[in-house]
Order: structure tokens, then sequence, then C-alpha cells
């Protein structure tokens, strides 16, 4: 057994060392194959064109440079998974560009667009100390792609998370000399509508006051006819179609307060009794009370933020309350209660998107109103109810109030007229 060397493997069997390292490098070769085979090649980067028009308020400095950054909207897997990590950074100035660069595609997936102008020219973005520069960002739909196309309108100081740009966003800036402030108000035929038109109004605001059929409300047009500061818009808040027409024509022009104040009350009606549910009709009161408002508020969010006051307020009601269940529980009433609980829930969940941008909702209980001239005092006096009947100018200048005065940790909580906050 001399000149070889063996090894003892197993159960006392004996190898050849040759044999043993012929049988490595078989397997060596044998494994790489396999991983080789078993790998997938590395996908390359995809070549991305992104054009984006750039616009901001008239005031900023049209030469002022502009801060572009593109970011992958999630990276990462599992616990690690995250937002926002950047692709690639470019300078350019207001107006419309083009830009080239490579899209990660194995770094993660969806695409952010984030622009921010440099208005103080120190080329600093969002200390916490000065917020001043201003900013946009959207996320770009159905990605991947080899072109993309983003609009973003640098109007937001520090627009983004708190943990992107640290510290508190402003509800409000000074205004500037000469400001006027505007408020759109929906269903302002008659009603609430009418009296939140008539106070802002006589307030000096400028009002855009909307109604389906501006031809009939004969009240409103005396209104606009008293006050050169008020026009009148034909709306439907159930025709999306007109929305996004309105919201064309008033493109640019900043809304401090936006007013939904749209909505159907009806009366009990057997078709609101359960086992009796009518839910074509039911859809009516869904998308006239709820949809209605959640589609506004989405369509004029720009201009909204593009104003000083930055408001979005809904007329709810505590009939739609979940903790003040026997409020307003008259029967034949189901519809018109559910379509405000779906209000409310759209109004917190749209505080909860827009608190970072600095823009307060606020949700309104009018009271026990009589909207229908003098109707419900009658009856209460003549049945004796016992209902506490609210007077409409009451009720309005209370809500105004809140409206002028409430701060932005207030988001999305229900107001009552008088200032108290209400649980729903």
């Amino acid at each position: 057994m001399s000149g070889k060397r063996y090894t003892r493997v197993g159960h006392g069997s004996v190898l050849d060392f040759a044999v043993v390292r012929h049988m490595r490098s078989i397997i060596t070769v044998l494994t790489g194959a396999l991983v080789f085979a078993c790998s997938e090649a590395p996908v390359a980067p995809l070549p991305v064109e992104l054009t984006l028009g750039i616009s901001a308020p008239a005031d900023v400095d049209p030469s002022a440079t502009v801060y572009l950054s593109v970011y992958h909207a999630w990276t990462g897997e599992g616990d690690l998974r995250h937002p926002l990590e950047m692709i690639e950074s470019f300078e350019t100035k207001l107006g419309t560009s083009t830009f080239a660069f490579n899209y990660p595609v194995e770094g993660g997936d969806g695409l952010v667009v984030y622009a921010w102008v440099d208005t103080d020219g120190d080329a600093i973005h969002c200390t916490p100390a000065g917020r001043r520069d201003l900013a946009d960002l959207a996320e770009v739909g159905e990605f991947p792609s080899e072109q993309a196309s983003v609009s973003l309108f640098l109007e937001v100081p520090c627009a983004g998370p708190e943990w992107f740009f640290p510290g508190p966003v402003p509800k409000q800036v000074q205004q500037r000399p000469g400001y006027v402030p505007t408020v759109l108000i929906t269903g302002s035929n008659r009603g609430l509508g009418l009296e939140f038109t008539r106070q802002y109004a006589e307030a000096g605001w400028k009002g855009i006051a909307t109604a389906r059929r501006p031809d009939a409300a004969e009240e409103l047009q005396a209104l606009a006819e008293a006050h050169t500061n008020l026009v009148i818009e034909q709306l439907d808040v159930t025709d999306f179609d007109m929305i996004e027409a309105l919201a064309t024509k008033y493109q640019g022009q900043p809304i401090d307060v936006l007013l939904n104040n749209a909505g159907i009350a009806g009366d009990p009606s057997p078709q609101q009794i359960f086992r009796k549910f009518d839910f074509e009709y039911f859809e009516s009161y869904i998308r006239t009370n709820a949809i209605g408002p959640a589609k506004i508020s989405e369509t004029f969010l720009s201009n909204v933020q593009a104003s000083e006051e930055k408001i979005i307020a809904v007329i709810t009601s505590r009939a739609g309350s979940f903790t003040e269940a026997e409020a307003g529980g008259i029967p034949g009433t189901t519809f018109y209660r559910v379509s405000k609980a779906a209000l409310n829930m759209f109004m917190v969940e749209i505080a909860a998107a827009l608190e970072k941008r600095g823009v307060t909702v606020v949700l309104l209980n009018p009271g026990m109103v009589d909207t229908r001239g003098g109707m419900l005092v009658e009856m209460n006096e003549k049945m004796n109810l016992g209902l506490t009947i609210t007077p409409i100018e009451e009720s309005i200048s209370g809500m105004i109030e809140i409206i002028s005065s409430i701060p932005l940790e207030d988001s999305g909580i229900m107001h009552q007229y008088s200032g108290e906050p209400m649980s729903f």
C-alpha cells in the first residue's frame, strides 16, 4: 500500500485520495453548471423618458432653480420594505422639459416624481426653521413604462410626509396685502347654502356660488346682482363631467374655503324602511351626500392648496353618528343617515391624507334649522313638538366662525355650529 494515500469513509470503507480529488472536481463543475442554469440573468435598467410640466404661483420668479428627484415608490422586501428610494435628480426651470434616466427594475416598484422651487435662492430645501420653498409630488400610475408624463404645481411649502421633510406645516400664512379670500359653495340656491353665500358676500369674500339650476334660483340671482364679488355657476354634484369642467374653468384660482353644502334630506318614506328598501332610491342619497363631496374635494384640491386658508368644509349631520345612534332616528330616514355616515368617513380619510399638506378638513353640524320658509317652526308650535330650532342666521354665522378659526390639529373632527366638538 506504499506510494498512495487513503482515507477511511463510512463503516470502514477505504477510498483513494486521487479518486476523491477527481470526484470533487466533477461536483464543483456540476454545481456551477446547476447554479448557472437556475439563476436568472440580471434585469437591465429600463430607459425612461419623463415629460414634466412644472408650474408655480404667479409671484414665483420664473428664473428660480427647480430641483427635481425621481424615486422608487417602494423598495425592499418584507419587513425591510420602505418608501421613496432615490433613482436620480436633476436641476431645471419652470415650464415643460423632458428628462431621461435609467429605471432600476429590480430595485423597487412604482415611480414618484418630486420637485421644489428654490424661492429664497439658498439651495437648501425645507429646514425646520425655514419652510418657504414650494413643492409638489406625484406618483406615476401604470409603471414601469418607457415614457411617462407628469404635471406638478409647486404651491405647498415642503410638500411631502413629515418624516421626509420634518417640522410642522403651518395651516395659514399671513395674508398678502390686497388678498381677497375665495369661497366656493355648492347648493347655494336655497336654505343653508343661500345663507352661507349671503354672509360670505357681505363679509367681502369672493364667492363662487353653485346650483343645479341657476336659472330657477331667483334669490341667489338677486344676491349676485347686489354683490359684484359673487358669481353663479351651474353644478350638479353627482355629475363628474360637470365637476371636472368647472375645475378646469377655475384652474389656478385659489379657493380658501371649499364648502360642500349641497345635499338631500328628503322626507321620511317607506322606501327607507328595512324589508322595503329601494336601493335605486338609495343611490341618489349616496351619490349626492357622500360621493359628490368626496369628488369635489379631490377635484378642487389644487385650488385649495393654492390658497391662504386651505379649508375643506362639509355640512353633515349628527343623524349620521354611530355614537349618537338615537339622534335623528326618525323612521323612514335610513338612507339619509347612512349617506351622512359615509360622508363622515370620507372626510376623516381625506383629513388624514391632507394633514401634511396643511389642508384642514372640518365637518359641521348645523343643528335643527328651518330651511323651508318657516314650515318647521309652524309645525313645532302648532303640534307642540318641543323641538329646539336654531335660526338659520345664527347657525351659519356660528359655522363660519368655526371655519375661520379651526386649527389644523382639529382636522377631521365634527363640530356643532355653536363650536362644541361632536363624536360620531
